[in-house]
């Protein structure tokens, strides 16, 4: 056989069997099983700690029979969705005392997060947007979650004076001070809520 001016001999890397797409394809489908397992998980385990909440407030009007219920949903949906939660600073808290817990938000998994790691039970300060999501908006309500309304600054003064009145009734509260879920990481500026909040819990001793 002559070989042809100008032509190019194949090359060792050219003449190797291409298997690398199958893998790649098998990881892919892995990835979108896990994903369609994993929102199972967290639309199964709301429905029924939504549910089980609602009923709790026949007999329990104080709301504290959902603040352990949200434990047990956040506590599954981590077990089951092998989320990995990591506590490094674990301070000595007293269950008699009232506590104001404030963190970054990054994702729905912030909250899942905080609480199963938070050593006492909090109530969420949130914005009112989500008391009108169906189950999880409901469950709320009947946990006695505390609704702002940011562009009512009226009714966001009476949310600020009920969680004030919570936490001297010797309630903990939780709030993403934020207001909002940063994209990149970076923390935002604090509503002006969250600073309006702080500035009444310290005066008030």
């Amino acid at each position: 056989m002559t070989e042809q001016p100008g032509a190019v001999p194949p090359s060792a890397s050219s003449l190797q069997p291409q298997a690398s797409a199958v893998p790649q394809t098998g990881a892919r489908r892995g990835s979108v099983v896990r994903a369609i397992f994993n929102s199972t998980v967290v639309a199964l385990a709301t429905i029924v700690g939504a549910v089980a909440a609602l009923i709790s407030r026949l007999f329990d009007g104080s709301g504290d029979t959902v603040l352990r219920l949200a434990r047990w949903w956040s506590r599954t949906i981590a077990a089951l969705c092998g989320l990995r939660i990591s506590v490094e600073c674990r301070p000595r808290l007293s269950p008699d005392q009232p506590y104001v817990f404030m963190a970054n938000h990054l994702s729905t998994v912030d909250i899942w997060s905080l609480l199963v790691a938070l050593p006492v039970p909090v109530r969420m300060i949130a914005k009112k947007q989500l008391a009108a999501i169906p189950l999880l908006g409901w469950a709320m309500w009947a946990g006695r979650f505390i609704f702002i309304d940011r562009h009512n600054p009226a009714s966001a003064r009476r949310s600020i004076e009920r969680a004030k009145e919570r936490i001297r009734n010797g309630q903990s509260v939780l709030l993403f001070p934020e207001g909002t879920r940063s994209r990149d990481g970076r923390l935002l500026p604090f509503k002006k809520c969250s600073r309006k909040l702080r500035r009444m819990v310290l005066n008030s001793g």
